[in-house]
């Protein structure tokens, strides 16, 4: 049977069954957070303390949606044409934030969204656009402080752009040196390279000096470009992993790896036109996942998603999803078509998908919000374990007190060493299965947590913690409660009084009261009426002590 046969085949039959697909427990579920031109954010520049507090809020209005929507990655876009979106030795100021190139805002957004960020649990990326450095307007308001400027050696001009050049072995200098800046400088969860390519019609690129000048003997022009590419990946990838062991590392290529039998590739793919070979940086271990642009449909998308995940080589692939592609004027796609490849990809085995942009989020182009909350992203999904880069063996938390107050419910715990995070799970039935993405009430907590709802107790009644380390790799379960047995066993308790009912015992001396965790809260003499005052609402268990006999009962307040 032909490639091309075996892939139609399976195509029908993952299309039969896309509803078949729960929700899995590790996924990533990025969005590009588009700051060029304004796209996703901000709408409106800067101009006085008060509007730089609504440009705050209001990209804080973009990752609460983020939030709610149970992504867990954002690629927050930090360099975009030779200029950034934070206060850098190397380059100036985007005009985006005020209006005006070169002007600080008054505050450091990529510090700012980093923070925010993990408040809400969210990762944060620092989403860097690699080898264009704009057009000849944009090199001109930037003056003496623009790339081409300082480094003119490094860039050359192309079709009415301005890009670095690939073939000048320093440009890898350059662009690991925007990276160590940033990772040395802000406590970043990854780096996203993008547009890590050579510019499209390459073939009329103009490095014919460059390819004379540090090209080996009869080494061919697309042989070197290869390579040119495959330095600077490995530059900043091996830079990034100097200065820390837990930063990500990811890039979006193209959408296409290159021509499939009976699938091609139309002209657009990674090794045949941009000299890209994300392949052989997973081979290599220079990447620690990628996020190949694919939005396309139908024959242009599914062989080329089985091509990617059967090139893997143990590292991860995340497909990045054409969300613009719903809207009316970008290809009025039917949500329906999109959705199959979120389905499609997890059969296949994709490690998650990346929305394309955020934008069309929060414009919600055929309804796609409600779509995804409703099914593909009802439960909240951990960041994929990676192994590959470490393992702490954590142990497990020790659970310290969970209590229910009137309005509130508290979990605390013991801080794990070296742990990154916490994730705590809820269940009805015990013990609690971690394994279930549907009992993950909150995927990525700092310490402890609270909620100023009791909503909690209407959908769990059980509940556990994890620590999971810089790699994502999760500890052995703690339980905050269990089961009590003799649940008939009950005592009454008048909360208006203050007071315990109890029925008259001849052979019970003691009265113990202890917590849910076991921590005693009363202990004293036994009597059928004991004053208790200020206890919070929740369960307790009840242990009347004799000389030869000893009762479990239990004690609910609310």
């Amino acid at each position: 049977m032909c490639f091309r046969s075996k892939i139609v085949i399976i195509f029908v039959l993952i299309a039969i069954s896309a509803n078949a697909v729960s929700n899995p427990k590790h996924e990533i579920r990025a969005v590009w957070l588009t700051t060029n031109w304004g796209l996703d954010w901000p709408s409106k520049p800067v101009s006085d303390p008060l509007s730089r507090e609504k440009q705050k809020g209001e990209l804080c209005r973009v990752l609460d949606l983020v939030k709610k929507l149970n992504f867990n990655v954002v690629f927050f876009q930090t360099r975009l044409r030779g200029d950034v979106l934070y206060p850098s030795a190397y380059e100036p100021w985007n005009y985006i934030l005020t209006g005006q190139p070169g002007r600080n805002p008054g505050y450091d957004p990529l510090d700012y969204v980093i923070q925010a960020c993990h408040e809400r649990g969210l990762e944060c990326h620092a989403w860097i656009v690699c080898i264009p450095v704009g057009s000849n307007r944009q090199v001109k308001s930037h003056r003496a402080k623009s790339v081409v400027y300082q480094h003119r050696d490094l860039c050359k001009y192309f079709n009415g752009e301005w890009y670095l050049d690939p073939g000048n072995p320093q440009t890898a200098f350059y662009l690991a040196s925007l990276v160590k800046e940033i990772v040395t400088c802000y406590p970043v969860d990854g780096i996203h390279l993008d547009y890590i390519r050579y510019p499209e019609n390459s073939h009329r690129f103009p490095d014919s000096d460059t390819y004379r000048k540090y090209a080996n003997p009869n080494q061919t022009l697309a042989r070197w470009r290869q390579e040119n590419i495959n330095r600077i990946v490995y530059t900043i990838y091996d830079t990034v992993r100097y200065y820390s062991p837990r930063i990500k590392v990811s890039s979006s290529p193209l959408g296409k790896y290159n021509t499939l039998p009976g699938f091609s590739s139309l002209g657009w793919s990674c090794i045949e036109t941009v000299y890209q070979d994300p392949q052989k940086w997973l081979k290599d271990g220079k990447q620690d996942f990628i996020v190949p642009m694919m939005y396309f449909s139908e024959q242009s998308f599914y062989p080329f998603l089985v091509n990617w995940v059967q090139h893997k080589f143990g590292r991860m692939v995340v497909s990045g999803l054409g969300a613009y592609r719903l809207y009316y004027k970008e290809g009025d796609w039917s949500l329906s078509d999109f959705m199959r490849q979120i389905y499609d990809g997890r059969k296949y085995g994709i490690d998650g998908q990346a929305f394309y942009r955020t934008g069309n989020l929060i414009r919600n182009d055929k309804r796609l919000l409600e779509e995804l909350s409703s099914t593909v992203y009802a439960h909240p999904a951990l960041m994929p374990p990676m192994p590959y880069l470490g393992n702490k063996y954590l142990s497990a938390p020790k659970p310290l007190e969970y209590v229910i107050s009137e309005d509130s419910l508290y979990f605390l715990w013991d801080n794990v060493p070296q742990a990154q995070g916490y994730v705590l799970y809820g269940s009805t039935t015990y013990p609690v299965d971690i394994n279930n993405a549907g009992n993950i009430i909150e995927a990525r907590i700092s310490k402890n947590f609270s909620t100023q709802s009791r909503s909690l107790l209407n959908s769990f009644r059980y509940f556990a913690v994890t620590a999971f380390d810089d790699y994502y790799n999760e500890s052995p379960q703690a339980d905050f409660n269990q089961p009590f047995y003799n649940i008939s066993e009950r005592i009454e308790y008048n909360k208006s009084e203050g007071k315990l009912y109890l029925d008259i015992e001849n052979d019970i001396d003691q009265i113990i009261i202890q917590n849910i965790l076991g921590k005693e809260i009363f202990k004293g003499r036994y009597s059928p009426k004991i004053g208790l005052q200020n206890i919070p609402n929740g369960a307790y268990r009840v242990w009347l002590i004799g000389k030869s006999i000893q009762k479990e009962k239990i004690l609910l307040i609310f």
